[in-house]
């Protein structure tokens, strides 16, 4: 169950702050408003144009990208005493989320449909 799974967010995206993204984790004890992450904030509305978002992810801990610059790094001795649970298998998901309690109501202005475009997605292992 959530979140003792874990949850990997590569990009997590709140229209209500255009010029802003995080990139977080969530685990047992550190989840919701608990988990561990970091706001990239830019000087330009970020859905304006196609980015690239990526994390690199080792058995140290995970590093989060924008446009090629890495902007954070969590290593596993950052959760102190709580559980590290991102060494085993997951699922990726591309979810294009609306109102609830992390983005708020959804403004009675906003237009439908709404759609996310998604060019391409890349999953790499190094092989030793």
């Amino acid at each position: 169950n959530w979140p003792d799974v874990g949850e990997i967010d590569i990009m997590e995206y709140v229209g209500r702050e255009p010029d802003l993204i995080m990139g977080t984790v969530h685990g047992p004890g550190y989840s919701g408003s608990n988990g561990r992450g970091k706001w990239n904030r830019q000087d330009f509305d970020i859905a304006d144009d196609f980015h690239t978002y990526a994390i690199e992810w080792n058995y140290e801990g995970i590093s989060w990208f924008f446009d090629g610059e890495k902007y954070f790094t969590l290593q596993r001795d950052d959760i102190g005493d709580l559980e590290w649970v991102f060494d085993n298998d997951f699922f990726i998901l591309l979810n294009f989320a609306m109102g609830g309690q992390f983005a708020g109501p959804i403004g009675i202005d906003t237009e439908f449909p709404a759609n996310l475009y998604v060019d391409y997605v890349r999953v790499y292992q190094e092989v030793e």
